[in-house]
């Protein structure tokens, strides 16, 4: 395979992945990108691509049933701590999350309109069947306010996560 090639100006720069071939995950997701200091021609070492997982599960209520359109999200640990994307379970109650690293620690959280589950740490690679998420109303609370501009005023349709 023929190398990738860029051009820079001498002093720092930045390896910066825009595309990443299926199955594999961008290698530089949330990382903090180290500059290199350019004097002249150089080779990077190899830079190896991780190959994707994909993590399934299912989301239950506290008696065992699915339950379908369920909101889950999780949270890369390793990787800034921010939310990666929003899922919903099919009618099943089941879910797919899809390019996710196998040794990254991820918090997973699944709720519906009126139950929640508690938050569950998990390691996809440590995973040996589908991971369970038990929503309970009785872990879910509701939150009222009014969202406002700086003039004061009510802004208009706010949206709160």
């Amino acid at each position: 395979m023929e190398p990738s090639h860029c051009y820079a100006r001498p002093g720092k720069a930045s390896v910066q992945f825009w595309t990443i071939p299926d199955p594999y995950i961008n290698p530089a997701l949330g990382r903090q990108q180290q500059p290199i200091e350019v004097k002249e021609d150089a080779t990077l070492e190899p830079i190896r691509l991780e190959r994707a997982r994909v993590l399934e599960g299912v989301v239950v209520d506290k008696s065992g049933k699915p339950v379908a359109g369920a909101e889950i999200r999780y949270t890369d640990t390793e990787h800034g701590g921010s939310v990666q994307d929003i899922f919903r379970s099919d009618a099943a109650g089941k879910f797919t999350l899809k390019k996710i690293s196998p040794q990254q620690t991820l918090i997973i959280r699944a709720r519906t309109k009126t139950a929640v589950a508690d938050p569950v740490n998990v390691v996809p690679a440590k995973l040996k069947e589908p991971l369970r998420l038990v929503v309970d109303e009785k872990s879910a609370f509701t939150l009222c306010g009014t969202v406002i501009t700086e003039a004061g005023k009510p802004s208009p349709k706010p949206r709160l996560d």
